[in-house]
């Protein structure tokens, strides 16, 4: 495959990768694209002519084949069927150059079976090909015929009289008009062929003129023969191919299938690049919505985590005495957060609910904004909508993994632990002594007869007070508030995935957007390189106007 093709055929596979194209104009560039294939437009211009016959059922195209070749080469008769493509070609011609062609003659051509070689010099460097019929009801002879013609320079269409109304293989022929030769005959043109139509002939080819002109045909090579009883219409034909088609008309046949090859491809691909209309600004205009909707999002986000601040910290996170400090704070703590949870506002709904729904806002003016301007975001846009969802459920679950987080944290303190239990002991050792002493001095004052002053209780009780508040107050220092750094660790977490998330589809949107501009610029070039191709070859129609008949242009009424 030539450099140009692959780099055609690259641009193809990726605008179809992104969705870039609308089916009505990628469908006609992958058609040229394969037609280019087969028709060699990247492998240089041989002089060996490929002539096909087709045509539809018993209209005589293997008689007119022997009739040609001057020998019987072909099964003809009543019930003589071509099931096969039949070659026809000179001894001195090697059947390894139909490779070139296609690899589908190439192998027929290396098929003994399907190759009649003969020593006629006149049809050196021209391959006949007998095809099924074109109507056939076998749908591998259809197939067959159609694999052949991708591969033919010429198209010789055979009908008769009887058959020359027959409109669908002509239909079929049309769509070929361009890309091969195309000549027409008409046999069986004899009083025996025709039976009581032989003495309107002149009414019948008027009418077959007439009739292949609606399907473009303007003007072409048109012969009427009689391959079994030869005269003049046969040996106008068999001039025509010995004689006119020398290897000047084959090299120009070769240059105008070449021109339109390439013209078909830059009709289909300049269609295609019509569709690519994003501009650098429509990339910044989508950022700018995506941007504008994670701001908002980060707002609801940040209002979501200042109220988890409020809510009660879990227990357990702090180290915790056996002796009175830990008497105290397993009950006392309690009535602080229950007032607090009472007091707190419980966010509505999951932990950043609303900030997928910014998103999910986002997208349908993203996908609004590109339909106004006609651009295809393609499987971009599909993946709007799961990414919201799982944004959601990921948002939904950031509280918990943040509160298991900084208890996890805190429990993995080893050292803060160990010093706060040591501060916890010590002061639980001073408060049993200001315990035993007071019970001490209650004693001996008993066992005297005194009582001892109401004020020792108060002084004991104070402290002890302020005792285990030293204590506490010593754990709190290590271990801070728990509820305001799970705020804060779910505010980083959530606004991490949320900011992930935003930049993912900010980032696909711009990548498409992007690619349709590059795949735009891209086409241009190709578009100017195709030029070249064909301004390299020389203009066939001036050089063989004969050969250049044989690309009939389309006209309808």
């Amino acid at each position: 495959m030539s450099v140009l093709l692959h780099r055609l055929d690259g641009w193809f596979a990726e605008a179809v990768r992104r969705d870039l194209l609308p089916e009505a104009m990628g469908a006609p560039l992958d058609a040229a694209l394969h037609a280019a294939a087969s028709d060699g437009l990247e492998r240089p211009i041989d002089p060996l002519l490929v002539i096909m016959l087709c045509g539809p059922t018993a209209v005589g195209k293997s008689s007119l084949l022997n009739a040609l070749a001057g020998a019987e080469i072909a099964a003809v008769g009543l019930g003589a069927t071509t099931d096969r493509p039949l070659i026809y070609l000179h001894e001195d011609d090697d059947p390894a150059r139909l490779f070139a062609y296609g690899q589908a003659i190439g192998e027929l051509a290396s098929d003994r079976a399907g190759v009649v070689r003969h020593a006629r010099a006149e049809l050196r460097g021209k391959a006949i090909v007998d095809t099924p019929d074109i109507d056939s009801a076998v749908r591998e002879h259809r197939a067959a015929t159609e694999a052949a013609a991708m591969h033919a320079d010429i198209v010789l269409y055979v009908t008769s009289p009887e058959k020359y109304k027959v409109e669908e293989p002509l239909r079929w022929l049309a769509g070929h008009r361009q890309r091969r030769g195309i000549g027409f005959v008409l046999n069986k043109w004899d009083a025996a062929g025709m039976g009581r139509q032989f003495a309107q002939r002149a009414r019948v080819e008027a009418d077959f003129r007439a009739l292949i002109a609606t399907f473009g045909f303007v003007d072409p090579h048109l012969f009427f023969v009689s391959s079994r009883e030869g005269g003049d219409g046969l040996a106008s034909l068999r001039d025509w191919i010995t004689g006119a088609l020398d290897r000047s008309a084959a090299m120009a046949i070769g240059a105008l299938r070449r021109r339109a090859g390439w013209g078909e491809i830059a009709a289909a691909l300049s269609a295609a690049r019509a569709t690519l209309t994003a501009e650098a600004e429509d990339a910044r205009h989508a950022a700018a919505l995506w941007s504008a909707a994670a701001a908002a999002a980060r707002q609801d986000i940040e209002a979501d985590a200042a109220r988890l601040a409020t809510l009660p910290a879990p227990t357990g996170y702090r180290p915790r005495s056996g002796g009175l400090i830990g008497l105290a704070a397993s009950t006392l703590p309690h009535w602080p957060r229950l007032l607090a949870a009472t007091a707190a506002a419980s966010p509505a709904g999951p932990f950043g609910g609303t900030a997928p729904g910014a998103l999910e806002r986002a997208a349908g003016e993203v996908e609004l904004y590109a339909r106004m301007r006609g651009l295809r975001l393609g499987a971009v846009a599909d993946r709007f909508a799961p990414a919201c969802a799982a944004l959601a459920q990921e948002l939904a679950a950031v509280p918990t993994q943040a509160e298991a987080a900084e208890v996890a944290a805190n429990l993995n303190a080893r050292v803060r632990r160990a010093i706060a239990a040591l501060w916890l002991g010590v002061a639980d050792l001073a408060i049993v002594g200001v315990l035993a002493l007071t019970l001490w001095r209650l004693a001996s004052d008993f066992v005297r007869g005194s009582y001892a002053p109401f004020s020792l209780l108060v002084s004991a009780a104070a402290i002890a007070a302020l005792v285990a508040a030293f204590g506490q107050l010593g754990v709190r220092l290590l271990f801070p508030g728990l509820s305001r750094r799970i705020a804060t660790a779910a505010r980083r977490r959530g606004t991490a995935r949320l900011d992930a998330a935003a930049a993912t589809l900010t980032g696909a949107t711009v990548e498409q957007i992007d690619a349709a501009i590059r795949l735009r610029a891209e086409a241009t070039d190709l578009l100017a390189a195709i030029d070249r191709e064909i301004a390299a070859l020389a203009d066939p129609a001036e050089a063989d106007p004969a050969a250049a008949r044989l690309f009939a242009t389309a006209r309808f009424d």
